[in-house]
């Protein structure tokens, strides 16, 4: 006899269904009522297997990982931006019905929480409503945000009222005129918004399942899947009622993993066959990011942003977060301050003209970097279309300086002299070729000295392995350079040191700009040759047309070894003259050997960054509907603005970065080679935005070789450093990095 009661758990099954099937139809009604009747708001728009009943925007909140973060960072980052009140004439307020209002939003909230909640429940559900409190004549009170997920929006002829459920089924009714909306969006009802949520249901849904898949699995012990070998034959009819019944009590997400136990079967009973699982099976981590990266696409919050670091190095997470502020925070904020404008301010009477707005010129991420104004600045004025005053009043808001000639004059590029009279073009050509010529001799004699130090080194490693002479302490005759351990002495010794190494960022910052050119050069060929093929539907991936990243690798090397070879030198022989030490500096030893190794790996890595950068450009110009013509534009375009000239943004970072990394590890092998037992940092002066370990190290003395900067806690990637450029440290540590060491002399 079969051991299980198929017939009843038949009938069980179809009585579910059925019950199934009528709670369909009645929602169905409820829906055509809804829609008759004008009712919006309040609907299902998913059913997740495993959560029946909670598909909702709040349950997405609460249970999935992604959007929890992306409502969070776009409703902090809505709060942190100051909400600004100005008359009709474009002067700010700050006394008045509205700025009042806004002084006191209501007993729970100040203004910075109205802000947040407002742009995160317009995030999470698509609408973000108000009510104004008003008092027994009718002037207002306090602004109390509405629940989105209890509201619906009600229309019957041309009357629009709000419509919140309280639970019990009873309902609160909210006249229009007292209820401010902000909507999204929304293609099948003109008062109501969509969520994000709705367009990224099955990702969430997905997302979801392999989370809980993954974790009872897990908790299940991971068995592996099995197979059912019966002793008898069985019909076609019970393998299938046996494989309905297995599903049932063991299958699905929650069951995931557990041991099937079945009684026997007669005299034979069942085999408990275990087939095995791969690990594809048992590891949802690439479906996840998948589902991670829609949910995130579907929010405009960068990974960066969450403190996800894949594929984020230093030079896109600061073009990640301008993203966000500019694509994603800038729109909405604007939304949010006409709907303000438009729908708050009409209602509570006379204003005055009076007007809102978010001030977006607070915000970091969307002001101009000091270093391109300033770079934008000095080209506007080489190219002779602007003066000095000019620049000062219409790109750093500057008043114009009366009385000096020279700031109302027009110069040229050529070196800056005034422009007095005709140019001629043969001289200038003349002189171009004449400085070209000087910079290859110069760049040729570098390669040169290069190759014989490098030819020189086999046999001087050989000297260096034998018994060194004694080592000797700092020469009594030389006057140490530190008279005190002021910060001002420390100022004017940094200084010194980096006037040092100015010819050396310059000539490093040069050879990338050439380098990068060549780059350049192979990506805008690649996309004309794309372009001639005429294929007007289809755009070439972006492998297609990027600089080949390998050939790249080499080219750096080749082209930048002997730049930092010789600023290693200089830096070795400056520090020993600067501090009178007595033994002088030798560049060939193992450690200057085992230096230049890991400088020429690392040089092979930086055309990486601008490989990176140069596919953000390019997808960015797809996204944009660019023909290949403007995609080749904007790539010239980004070039000159980051890699253009010795100076640009890009290629300043990597030659202030490669030549004090250069000077630092020449400074240590110096004091090596001289017996220097104690060191002092000096932390950099630049305007930049300090590292704090390292601004808290300055003027501190430690042991030669003892740790100064820890890792920051708040700064991902940082290690503990023994001195600037440390080889223990990374690219969080180096990039932009200028600080320097000096010996402690007795």
């Amino acid at each position: 006899m079969w051991p299980f009661d198929i017939r009843a758990r038949r009938e069980q099954r179809e009585a579910e269904e059925t019950a199934q099937a009528q709670a369909a139809e009645q929602a169905a009604e409820q829906a055509k009522a809804l829609s008759t009747t004008g009712a919006i708001g309040q609907y299902a728009f998913w059913d997740p297997e495993e959560t029946p009943g909670t598909a909702d925007h709040p349950w997405a909140y609460e249970n999935i990982t992604w959007v929890y973060s992306c409502v969070h960072a776009i409703g902090d980052a809505a709060a942190s931006v100051p909400l600004v009140f100005r008359d009709k004439d474009g002067e700010p307020v700050s006394t008045g019905v509205i700025p009042e209002l806004f002084t006191y939003v209501n007993d729970g909230q100040d203004q910075g929480m109205l802000k947040r909640d407002t742009a995160s429940d317009n995030a999470l559900h698509g609408n973000a409503l108000w009510h104004i409190v008003r008092d027994s004549r009718g002037g207002p009170l306090s602004l109390r945000p509405l629940p989105p997920h209890n509201m619906g929006a009600r229309v019957k002829g041309n009357e629009l009222t709000y419509v919140e459920s309280e639970g019990s089924g009873d309902e609160k009714i909210y006249n229009a005129e007292d209820v401010i909306h902000f909507r999204e969006y929304q293609p099948k009802h003109t008062f109501w918004g969509m969520s994000a949520i709705e367009a990224m249901a099955i990702a969430i849904d997905a997302d979801r399942a392999a989370e809980l898949f993954n974790r009872n699995f897990l908790r299940n012990g991971a068995m592996p899947s099995a197979a059912l070998i019966a002793a008898e034959n069985l019909s076609p009819q019970q393998k299938e009622e046996l494989r309905e019944r297995a599903q049932e009590r063991w299958g699905g997400t929650k069951n995931a993993g557990k041991l099937m136990v079945l009684s026997g079967m007669g005299e034979g009973g069942f085999n408990f066959l275990e087939m095995g699982k791969t690990p594809r099976e048992a590891q949802f981590i690439e479906l996840r990011k998948m589902n991670r990266d829609q949910i995130l696409a579907a929010f405009g919050v960068p990974r960066i942003l969450l403190g996800i670091t894949d594929g984020v190095n230093y030079a896109n997470a600061d073009i990640q977060r301008k993203l966000f502020w500019s694509d994603t925070m800038r729109p909405k904020l604007r939304m949010l301050a006409a709907t303000i404008n438009e729908a708050l301010v009409p209602k509570l009477g006379d204003t005055d003209g009076l007007t809102t707005e978010f001030d977006l010129g607070s915000v970091e991420a969307l002001q101009p970097d000091y270093r391109d104004r300033a770079e934008t600045g000095a080209k506007m004025i080489s190219s002779g279309q602007f003066t000095p005053n000019q620049v000062r009043e219409m790109l750093h808001g500057l008043p114009v300086v009366e009385g000096q000639p020279g700031l109302d004059t027009y110069y040229m590029a050529a070196n800056y002299l005034p422009i007095a009279g005709d140019v001629s073009a043969e001289k200038e050509e003349a002189e171009a070729e004449a400085e070209a010529e000087r910079e290859a001799q110069e760049r040729m004699a570098r390669v040169e000295a290069a190759v014989e130090r490098i030819a020189e080194s086999v046999e001087k490693a050989r000297v260096a392995a034998l018994p060194r002479p004694p080592v000797h302490p700092p020469s009594a005759k030389a006057e140490p350079q530190i008279a005190d351990d002021g910060a001002e002495a420390r100022k004017l010794l940094w200084k010194q040191r980096q006037e040092e190494r100015e010819p050396d960022v310059r000539a490093l910052g040069e050879t990338v700009s050439r380098v990068w050119r060549k780059f350049t050069d192979e990506v805008v060929e690649n996309l004309e040759a794309e372009d001639k093929k005429g294929l007007k539907q289809t755009l070439p991936s972006p492998d297609v047309v990027l600089f080949d990243l390998d050939k790249a690798g080499d080219l750096a090397v080749l082209e930048m070894t002997a730049e930092e070879l010789a600023a290693y030198e200089r830096a070795g022989n400056a520090t020993v003259d600067l501090f009178g030490l007595s033994t002088p500096f030798d560049a060939t030893t193992p450690g200057g050997q085992e230096w230049a190794a890991e400088t020429a790996k690392r040089i092979r890595t930086l055309p990486e960054t601008y490989h990176d950068e140069i596919r953000g450009v390019i997808g960015r110009a797809y996204e944009e509907g660019q023909t290949l013509s403007e995609v080749r534009y904007a790539v010239e375009e980004f070039y000159k603005e980051q890699y253009g000239d010795w100076n640009t943004p890009g290629a300043q970072r990597i030659a202030i970065t490669e030549a004090n990394g250069a000077a630092s590890n020449a400074t240590v092998e110096a004091y090596k080679q001289n017996g220097v037992e104690r060191i002092r940092w000096l932390h950099s002066h630049a305007p930049l935005e300090p590292r704090p370990t390292h601004k808290a190290s300055d003027g501190q003395e430690r042991e030669f070789g003892k740790v100064f900067a820890t890792a920051d806690p708040n700064r991902k990637g940082t290690h503990d450093l023994r001195w600037p450029h440390d080889d223990k440290g990374g690219p969080a540590d180096n990039i932009w990095c200028r600080c320097d060491t000096a010996p402690v002399v007795e």
